[in-house]
């Protein structure tokens, strides 16, 4: 019984033993899988953190983009606007430099090189055909027959190369020669152009000095072709000189208004990483459009006064700034004034253009300037451009019956006032001519016979000079038009005004100056 009890026992024991086993590697397993269910958590944890950073990396790296994409266009902004601000202050440390001895030319013709042609083709050398001499043994089994034998093939040979390099030789030479004829012709061309060039140049200066109206024009184009502006400007422009009153006169275009940038600012949004424009004020956008076109003026009078080639022939420099824009009184596209200003030497010499306000320096011009240039709000010239390009072989008068001499200066008072009279006659005006004692000034009156109802009155004062007329005449004759309440009054002079009056007059829209080249381009423009 005992022993059964024990075996039993031993029994009992085993499979408990193995229930422990089973326990311990179910445990065991039970363990391996929590670690390894540890381990992915915390692998995944791992990665979403990864995944976090990259993300704000990858979300910091693009609003800094963004910020910097925001921040270079802002300053592309600031840097055009600058460009705008400094259009005048920007030039004047570098005047223009052009005088006729920088318009001409030297010939830069690079000396002949041949190459190789320069070089003969070598002469060959007996010594790389002669054979070698035969061995002692070798003469008594016949070879001195056969070293004579070849010697003989490399004679022939040798003078078959020595043949061969002179017709070389004779080539080349040929191609020399005909290499350097080909390039003394082109120098001979080349010094040829530049000579007529330099010619061309010196006939120019000449003339130039003679107060030639179109070599002034052409040298005063080529002094304003250097001028450098910010893109979106036009290098359009006229210049139309006049001896009498030693007077340039610069048509230029001007900018559009777009030139300004109508975005002021950019702003970079996180929340929507987008940039948000911020629109510049149109008040601000007006006011810098204006700056350009007052500084256009100065800036183009100066280079014109600066140029030292300039200083006995233009005395006085009148800008026109016109744009394309439509007339609001007639809906018509065409060219509209918004600045007009004239100067003389010793004013504009007076001026210092770097501390001075535009604005302010054209108003003590008397400059006539457009109120609201942007809107394109224009005003009258002081002097239209196409007068100043008249060009008249000699003075004619072309009203038959009054005078036929060509020199106008040389009619009477007289004949001189008919003239006038027949000239706004012709114009389709009645026209009445004072008695000298009884004139006040005027010397005749026309009426506008289209206009019955208002019967518009014009006086006419017709001026007989050889020089500038008085400014006082100009004045004058506005106070005579206030004074009798008349329409309007007309100048009419043989000579010129002076830049004073011509923006006296541009500034008083019941006045008008009729000049020497306009009154004899008049009588012929109706003949």
């Amino acid at each position: 019984m005992a022993r059964k009890s024990s075996a039993w026992t031993q029994l009992q024991r085993q499979r408990e033993q193995r229930v422990k086993v089973s326990a311990a590697r179910e445990r065991a397993n039970q363990q391996a899988i929590r670690q390894i269910l540890r381990d992915r958590e915390q692998a995944q944890r791992r990665a979403d953190r990864a995944d976090a950073a990259d993300r704000r990396r990858e979300q910091q790296e693009a609003q800094e983009a963004g910020a910097a994409a925001a921040k270079a266009m802002r300053a592309e902004a600031d840097a055009r606007v600058a460009e705008l601000e400094t259009i005048l202050a920007s030039a004047l440390p570098a005047p223009p430099q052009l005088s006729f001895a920088m318009l001409k030319r030297s010939a830069s013709v690079p000396s002949f090189d041949p190459g190789s042609l320069a070089h003969p083709v070598p002469l060959p050398r007996w010594e790389d055909f002669e054979p070698p001499p035969p061995g002692g043994l070798v003469t008594l089994v016949g070879g001195r027959a056969r070293h004579v034998r070849a010697q003989e093939a490399a004679r022939a040979a040798f003078e078959r190369e020595v043949a061969a390099r002179e017709e070389a030789e004779a080539a080349r030479a040929l191609r020399l020669r005909r290499e350097r004829a080909a390039y003394d012709q082109m120098a001979a061309a080349a010094a040829a152009e530049v000579r007529d060039h330099n010619a061309e140049v010196g006939e120019l200066e000449r003339s130039f000095a003679a107060r030639d109206p179109d070599a002034v024009e052409r040298f005063f184009e080529e002094v304003l072709g250097l001028s450098e502006y910010p893109d979106g400007f036009s290098r359009d422009y006229q210049v139309a000189y006049r001896p009498e009153p030693s007077e340039l006169v610069i048509q230029y275009r001007l900018p559009a208004g777009d030139v300004v940038p109508q975005i002021r600012d950019f702003r970079y949004i996180k929340t929507r990483g987008e940039i948000d424009e911020i629109t510049r004020p149109a008040r601000e956008v007006k006011e810098l459009y204006a700056t350009v076109v007052h500084q256009m003026a100065l800036r183009s009078m100066w280079e014109c006064f600066a140029v030292p080639a300039g200083r006995d022939v233009v005395d006085t420099v009148v800008f026109n700034g016109i744009v394309e824009g439509t007339n609001r009184a007639t809906g018509h596209a065409e060219e509209l004034h918004l600045v007009s200003v004239s100067a003389s030497r010793t004013t504009f010499s007076g001026l210092v253009l770097d501390q001075l306000d535009p604005a302010e320096c054209l108003r003590h011009l008397k400059a006539v300037v457009s109120p609201h240039p942007y809107d394109l709000v224009a005003v009258e010239p002081v002097i239209e451009f196409e007068k100043a390009k008249y060009r008249f072989a000699e003075p004619v008068d072309a009203l038959a019956g009054i005078d036929s001499r060509p020199d106008l200066l040389k009619m009477d008072w007289y004949r001189f006032e008919n003239l006038i009279r027949q000239l706004f006659e012709a114009m389709g005006m009645e026209v009445r001519v004072t008695q000298s004692s009884r004139d006040e000034g005027i010397d005749a009156v026309a009426y506008n016979k289209a206009d019955i109802v208002h019967r518009a009155e014009i006086l006419i004062q017709a001026k007989r000079y050889s020089k500038c007329v008085p400014a006082n005449d100009v004045r004058a004759l506005a106070g005579s038009v206030e004074e009798k309440r008349a329409t309007a009054g007309i100048l009419v002079t043989t000579a010129w005004v002076g830049p004073e009056s011509k923006a006296f007059a541009a500034r008083n829209n019941r006045l008008r100056v009729i000049e020497g080249g306009e009154l004899k381009h008049r009588p012929a423009e109706r003949s």
